[in-house]
């Protein structure tokens, strides 16, 4: 019988720590469901973790049929598309779209990046403080900084971001199926813009991410036009959401714990010590892609 965890739920959002707590006191392996993907197995352990994601002989991330693990039947097309990016793909499809983006990633990239950075989050932070009390911390500074980074790092139009925000705000307020398929027209009108922003770049040239990925794809097809759309969605997001959590997160557990606080306050050389542990202690990503075992998904169906 699956453990019946609810991981939507608001006790599970203020006390992660506790929920997980009892699945791995139920074992290192335990069945368990989950909103809108269902009843998985999920690993408890670091160990067992890492084999499976790294065991790409035994496990893999998609079924015979080539459909994402975990995609659900009623899951409209149009997310199958955006479903096709390099999280989601075995070797060596993996690597043929990572190595495309790679370079942007690497540390030296981000740190040409960090006075831009900085810059962005003083001019927040001071738009933030201006507003006076009470303030949206999440709406007016943790969910516009990363935006705006990974915009420009994308190439996306500044007068844009707003949009961005908008359809992004919307993406992580569901806990069910339902709630899941409300975001769609969200999701559809960010693919519309996406793909007249790629035709733009392919006619007339850019700069940023999106234009280093369509001259990849004219240059040697490593890189399909779908898989394109699919990478922006997943740099998008992937790159803002997660940083927009950590932000608050963190704030969060300052705002909690005043010792911990006076203690960053009164020396800021320990502001790196301290992202490093926010990271581990609330990890923004706290589950990761589902994957199938490639041994019993080649066997054939029985009844």
């Amino acid at each position: 019988m699956a453990l019946q965890a609810d991981f939507s739920s608001q006790a599970y959002f203020r006390n992660p720590a506790a929920e997980i707590e009892k699945l791995r006191a139920a074992g290192p392996v335990v069945e368990v469901r989950f909103p809108i993907v269902g009843t998985v197995w999920t690993t408890t352990t670091q160990d067992l973790a890492d084999l499976v994601l790294k065991d790409s002989e035994t496990f893999t991330l998609r079924k015979d049929d080539g459909v994402v693990a975990g995609f659900r039947w009623w899951m409209p097309g149009l997310l199958r598309t955006l479903a096709n990016n390099m999280l989601s793909m075995d070797e060596p499809d993996h690597r043929r779209l990572r190595d495309i983006v790679d370079e942007a990633f690497r540390r030296r990239a981000v740190l040409e990046m960090e006075p831009r950075i900085l810059a962005l989050g003083r001019e927040l932070a001071a738009e933030l403080f201006a507003a006076g009390s009470p303030a949206d911390l999440i709406d007016q500074y943790a969910r516009k900084l990363p935006l705006s980074v990974i915009c420009e790092l994308l190439g996306l139009p500044l007068a844009d971001r707003p949009k961005f925000s908008a359809w992004a705000s919307g993406f992580t307020r569901f806990t069910g199926a339902l709630g899941f398929l409300s975001v769609i027209p969200n999701i559809l009108a960010m693919k519309r813009y996406m793909q007249r922003h790629l035709e733009a770049v392919r006619q007339d040239g850019g700069e940023g991410l999106i234009a280093e990925l369509v001259r990849a794809e004219k240059e040697g097809g490593r890189i399909s036009g779908d898989e394109i759309v699919a990478m922006v969605f997943l740099l998008l997001f992937a790159g803002h959401e997660t940083t927009t959590h950590l932000i608050s997160g963190s704030v969060y557990e300052l705002v909690k714990n005043p010792g911990l606080r006076n203690w960053l306050a009164e020396d800021w050389s320990h502001a790196e010590t301290a992202v490093e542990e926010f990271l581990r202690f609330i990890s923004p990503v706290q589950f990761t892609k589902r994957a199938i075992s490639a041994r019993i998904s080649s066997l054939p169906a029985s009844g």
